[in-house]
């Protein structure tokens, strides 16, 4: 069957995959956001209440915000 062109389904052994080119830009991708992670997180901790890193989460006081160390 082969002669003529032919080949029958399951016959050829399934290719490996491999990295290609979108596999690079979600790498890429992926690094740049754990950057911009790391950077918003060193952002935040400059401004939170006291200056505590522990408490970048909580809430600073309308009517008291301190801007901590970025004055």
């Amino acid at each position: 069957m082969s002669q003529l062109g032919m080949q029958l389904p399951g016959s050829q052994r399934g290719r490996k995959a491999q990295p290609n080119a979108y596999t690079a830009l979600m790498l890429g991708a992926t690094v740049v956001l754990a950057v911009a992670v790391v950077l918003v997180g060193r952002s935040a901790a400059k401004v939170a209440p006291g200056g505590d890193v522990m408490k970048v989460l909580n809430v600073q006081d309308a009517k008291k915000i301190d801007l901590g160390r970025l004055n």
